[in-house]
């Protein structure tokens, strides 16, 4: 029905009109109604249950025990029931019983009372139906339809209306949404349930027939008639009249009329912006826009570019409107006038159910069909109106009104629904039973070759245990709580289930899996543990649990690898700290491996490490006492030892290249320091290359300085062709043999530091320099220039000697020749007075 201003009945009411049943309602026990919950629920394909205590499945052998969640799910046509994600089965249906009255049923966090069945709804949702006596249902009902700070005969005289509306169905299956009354379980407030109590299968009759009794929330100050607004019969208890006592309440509907403005936008390329244009009330014109699309506009592309017109009129003698018209203007794309543009249409609805109408413009606000007034001021239309609901029968707010003028609640209802009786539909109860069942039994673990179940129970109670629906064995428990049934032996894995049986019912069933049976697992081992561990680690038996103790106090537990490792945190303990470990499996605890704890020797620290030359047999330096030294190239030892307690070391190596870099570092019982590096130096350094004097073909000795008594070496190519001594001064003088002119020779010396760089000196010509000649012109009859004295000058043109004269004492010649054309080249050679030719001088006559 109407929940006071919390949820909006709109005129979903509508659908249910007031019927009168000639059948009279004999006094006898309060019936049970049964309820789909959808209103909190909503629609889910899983749901979570949480039972207060133990429930059964009807007609299963299957119990759902207290204060765990289950969860029903969806599973095809049907629905199943998990347990922490186990599936207990599966079902069409499934309907659960509680064990005593006052357990509940919590849905997605929400108790109910009573029974609760589970369907499939289309495939696709879980339904509950919930099933419980009228006057708890009742008290789910009203604290959700009135204000619980309201007057107690209000809550009466609303208990009694939803009373006798529930009975005129004569059990129909409801909802607990406002399309019958909102619902709301075991959510319960002492003041409406007193009123219920207190009214106790009381309903409103007339001709004794139970009246279907509906309410609203307010009506607005006149009272409607269920002929003007569901077309049913007349009859004396509902009829148009003034209500005093409803405040009247006032509501306001703002339509805005334009939805887009076209202004700006190019209406011949809707295509760039049609799709990110949206109307300004997009939920009232996609509600519109799908009731045009039911017609001729089917399959097009819409938009509503404003709402011109909205009217209601033809009003009953309630003054609720029963006509509407809306009138809107849109676009369609792609759709263009002659001048290609899209062009504005109108598309109106006139004459049509106001109800219609007022679906189609209004989500919430419009309470009521109680229109007072519409206005247009030209960008909006604003309706205004009274009332919340379809004003039938006994308002809300009205019968609260009368309360507080002092009122009792028969004369509240002898006034909303008058010409009628109060009668009393049953005088007894239906039967709730409370019971207190056993516990569920305490079950020992059992193993695979275990041929009785322990454990303890409630003394006197028989215990039966169960693989599936298979009995396996029965007995009794003792007067001191224990029991023990014998069974074959069961197979690891195999799920056992226990369950007892006293003189109010049964337990719900205690779970057990058969293991394999172990043995205690072995004593562990432990690695070394220091005094600033904060770990213990070592081996154990594959999952068990490890444990570390001292003395009696648990430092640190947890879980062994698969691989049967285990590592433990623990804080620090001191040194000679005595720790034990033990690890437990299934079978029990192994026993206790010990170990004291050790002082932390810390990594030495890097060595030092004296300077090494190329000379050197041994590598030393200092490091920390009594650990072990590796001397290393690479990754190759040239040498190990041990420090003396006074912390110097000397280790025998092989002499090691200059420049070769070595790395040192020490070992003791805490592991390796860092290294330490040192580059082997030159003990001695290389002379310089030495200084050479020019070499010449006639030349039979190498001479030059460089460092004093090193060795010298000179070589033509890789050939050595002389060797010799720097005297105390660095001169030296090394007998070669004659070289040809051009040959390199490399000279090179050898001292205390090795090898000097190369001096590299060309074999030179002993003969005379070519001459000097002066210009020669086509003209000429000689050929002037200086040259060596006394030598002979000879003119040639290619191999003709055109010419022949000797230079005098002061090495001038002049040689005469015939004219030479110009272009001509001439060549000019000497030969001195040993016989030696100079080099050529060319020249181009001019």
């Amino acid at each position: 029905m109407k929940s006071i201003l919390k949820v909006v009945i709109g005129l979903a009411i509508v659908l249910t009109p007031l019927a009168w049943f000639t059948t009279a309602e004999a006094a006898g026990t309060e019936p049970l109604v049964s309820v789909e919950l959808t209103n909190d629920l909503g629609d889910k394909n899983s749901i979570t249950i949480h039972p207060s205590a133990l429930y059964r499945i009807k007609d299963e052998d299957i119990t759902l025990q207290a204060n765990k969640d289950y969860e029903v799910k969806i599973a095809g046509a049907g629905v199943s029931l998990y347990q922490s994600k186990e599936k207990i089965g599966e079902f069409s249906r499934f309907e659960v019983i509680p064990s005593t009255y006052d357990a509940t049923l919590s849905i997605n966090g929400q108790p109910y009372l009573g029974n609760m069945l589970f369907k499939n709804e289309s495939n696709k949702y879980v339904r509950p139906i919930n099933t419980l006596p009228m006057e708890d249902y009742l008290k789910g009902v009203i604290p959700r339809e009135v204000y619980t700070s309201w007057e107690l005969d209000t809550f009466k005289s609303q208990a009694i209306a939803a009373r006798s509306y529930v009975l005129s169905l004569h059990g129909k299956l409801i909802n607990d949404s406002t399309r019958y009354q909102v619902y709301g379980g075991y959510n319960w407030n002492t003041r409406t349930s007193q009123a219920v109590d207190e009214t106790f299968g009381q309903v409103i009759t007339y001709k004794g027939s139970t009246v279907n009794a509906v309410y609203s929330s307010s009506n607005g100050g006149i009272i409607e008639s269920n002929t003007n607004f569901w077309g049913t019969p007349v009859n004396t208890y509902s009829q148009v009249k003034d209500d005093p006592y409803d405040p009247q309440r006032i509501w306001t509907k703002t339509v805005q009329k334009q939805q887009i403005n076209l202004t700006g936008k190019d209406l011949k390329k809707p295509e760039q912006w049609w799709e990110t244009t949206k109307e300004a009330d997009k939920t009232m014109t996609d509600r519109i826009k799908s009731e045009m699309l039911k017609k001729d506009l089917t399959g097009k592309d819409i938009k509503i570019t404003s709402i011109s017109k909205v009217d209601f009129y033809e009003p009953t003698s309630g003054k609720r409107v029963t006509k509407g018209d809306l009138s809107v203007k849109y676009i369609v794309k792609n759709e263009f006038d002659k001048d290609g543009q899209i062009v504005e249409k109108q598309w109106d609805l006139t004459g049509s159910l106001a109800e219609d109408v007022i679906r189609l413009i209004d989500g919430s606000s419009m309470l009521s069909k109680y229109v007072t007034g519409i206005k247009d001021n030209g960008t909006s239309i604003v309706i205004t109106g009274k009332g919340f609901g379809h004003g039938i029968g006994l308002s809300q707010f009205g019968a609260n009104t009368m309360a507080k003028q002092g009122k009792n609640y028969q004369e509240i209802l002898a006034f909303y629904y008058p010409t009628t009786l109060l009668t009393s539909a049953y005088d007894t109860a239906y039967p709730r039973v409370y019971k207190v069942l056993p516990n569920a039994p305490e079950v020992n673990d059992i193993t695979s070759e275990d041929t009785k179940v322990t454990g303890k129970a409630v003394p006197g109670s028989i215990v039966y245990v169960k693989k599936g629906s298979t009995l396996l064995g029965r007995s009794t428990v003792s007067s001191q709580g224990t029991y023990s049934v014998s069974i074959q032996p069961q197979a690891a894995k195999t799920k056992i289930g226990v369950v007892i049986k006293d003189s109010v019912g049964y337990s719900a069933y205690t779970y057990k899996t058969v293991v394999q049976k172990v043995i205690k697992p072995e004593a562990p081992t432990i690695n070394k543990i220091y005094d600033q561990d904060t770990s213990v680690s070592g081996t154990a038996e594959a999952k068990s649990i490890v444990y570390v103790k001292k003395g009696s106090t648990v430092l640190g537990r947890g879980v062994a690898t698969k691989q049967g490792t285990y590592s433990i945190g623990i804080a620090p303990q001191a040194a000679n700290t005595k720790l034990g470990v033990t690890v437990k499996n299934s079978a029990g605890y192994s026993s206790y491996k010990y170990m004291t704890v050790s002082k932390t020797v810390q990594k030495p620290a890097s060595p030092v490490i004296h300077t090494v030359t190329d000379q050197d047999t041994s590598v030393s330096g200092t490091a920390e006492a009594n650990s072990i030294v590796y001397v290393k190239k690479g990754s190759t030892v040239l040498g190990r030892g041990v420090a003396t307690k006074q912390r110097s070391y000397n280790i025998a190596i092989a002499p090691q290249p200059a420049n070769t870099k070595l790395r040192v570092t020490v070992k003791n019982s805490a592991g390796y320091s860092a290294y330490t590096y040192s580059t082997v130096a030159a003990k001695y350094k290389a002379p310089n290359a030495p200084a050479v004097n020019d070499i010449t073909d006639e030349s039979t000795a190498v001479t030059g300085t460089t460092e004093a008594r090193s060795r010298v070496y000179v070589k033509a190519g890789a050939n050595v062709i002389g060797t010799g001594t720097a005297n105390s001064k660095g001169t030296f003088s090394v007998t070669i043999p004659k070289q040809a002119v051009n040959t390199k020779l490399g000279v090179t010396a050898k001292g205390k530091g090795g090898y000097s760089p190369y001096t590299y000196k060309a074999v030179a010509t002993s003969g005379p320099s070519a001459p000097n000649v002066n210009r020669v012109r086509s003209m000429s009859t000689t050929v002037t220039g200086t040259t060596e004295a006394k030598s002979i000058v000879y003119i040639k043109k290619g191999s003709e000697l055109i010419g022949r004269g000797v230079a005098d004492s002061k090495g001038t010649f002049n040689v005469t020749i015939k004219p030479q054309a110009a272009k001509t080249k001439i060549s000019i050679t000497i030969k001195n007075s040993t016989g030696k030719y100079s080099p050529y001088r060319i020249l181009t006559v001019g």
